[in-house]
């Protein structure tokens, strides 16, 4: 389904691209790939109430489901509704208190309310409601700090979650020992960004690649005789010269590898989509064909009506 689903995108069929993602979420609830392509489809056509409505009626079936929580919470963020999204946030958290990514954006929740509240506050220090909103946002910082501090503790190695956001709140709450602990990592990850950028962009290429295997591979599983030999074949050298990359460290030759799969998956696909839409036309036509026949045989019906002469 997975792989007829990016076909479809790959051929440019956003309708039947859509279709088959509602019809991937409502068959496999537990894969993440259906919900979170359909939502991020609407969230960046400018569709965000239509997501919103998509994902109420996602946790109107699963009401616990971290993920439909946690999309809720991103959509109320981008809306900038920032109560509303810590809300769905902590539901989120609630759900899963080792979630870390969800402590990373409460907090950058309050850090945005912060910012907004500083902005339209004034600056003059003889003011005599200065003092109450530095007050205001000082408590904002507050509040990010415990998320963010959390977000480190769960997932120390992925800086990026709480790293800037604790520079921050460590700054505005004047925390020297701290700030200075955190100024120190921002330079030392500055120096070294380059060879992170590197690392991340094999991590990332080697987990495309990963999905993009395991895809076709359940692909050929599911597809069975419905593929030919040749085709088969084919898929599975591609499927071996793609794993072979990915013991690499070269992101370029991963994503290569990759792509020349998922073009041949994408291709499996199409022709598996032709010939199922093929049988369902040939279905409807016979179908047609029967009501077209049965109306002529009504109407070549003939009852002969009684006459006596008088």
């Amino acid at each position: 389904m997975q792989l007829m689903a990016d076909a479809y995108k790959a051929k440019g069929d956003t309708a039947a691209w859509i279709k088959s993602l509602e019809e991937g979420i409502l068959k496999f609830p537990g894969n993440d790939y259906f919900f979170a392509n359909l939502v991020d489809y609407y969230n960046s056509s400018n569709q965000a109430s239509k997501a919103m409505e998509f994902a109420d009626r996602m946790l109107a079936n699963d009401p616990n489901n971290k993920l439909y929580l946690y999309v809720k919470a991103y959509l109320y963020h981008n809306m900038k509704e920032y109560d509303n999204a810590i809300e769905y946030y902590k539901k989120a958290i609630a759900a899963d208190p080792e979630y870390a990514e969800a402590y990373s954006n409460v907090g950058l929740v309050y850090l945005m309310k912060a910012q907004d509240y500083a902005d339209k506050a004034t600056t003059d220090i003889n003011d005599p409601k200065y003092a109450e909103a530095q007050a205001v946002v000082k408590k904002f910082y507050e509040e990010a700090k415990p998320f963010y501090e959390k977000a480190r503790a769960l997932k120390p190695d992925q800086q990026d979650l709480w790293l800037q956001g604790l520079y921050r709140v460590y700054y505005n709450l004047n925390m020297g020992p701290e700030f200075e602990e955190i100024d120190k990592m921002m330079k030392e990850a500055e120096k070294n960004k380059e060879a992170d950028n590197k690392k991340k962009e094999v991590a990332d290429a080697k987990n495309d690649a990963e999905q993009v295997v395991f895809m076709t591979e359940k692909a050929l599983k599911d597809l069975g005789e419905k593929v030919t030999d040749s085709d088969k074949k084919e898929a599975e050298e591609l499927i071996e010269k793609t794993k072979k990359a990915m013991e690499g460290e070269d992101a370029k030759e991963i994503t290569e590898a990759k792509d020349k799969l998922l073009e041949k998956a994408n291709a499996l696909a199409t022709k598996v989509y032709e010939e199922a839409a093929k049988n369902n036309q040939s279905a409807e036509s016979a179908k047609t064909e029967t009501k077209e026949e049965k109306k002529e045989d009504k109407d070549d019906t003939v009852v002969d009506a009684e006459y006596e002469e008088k």
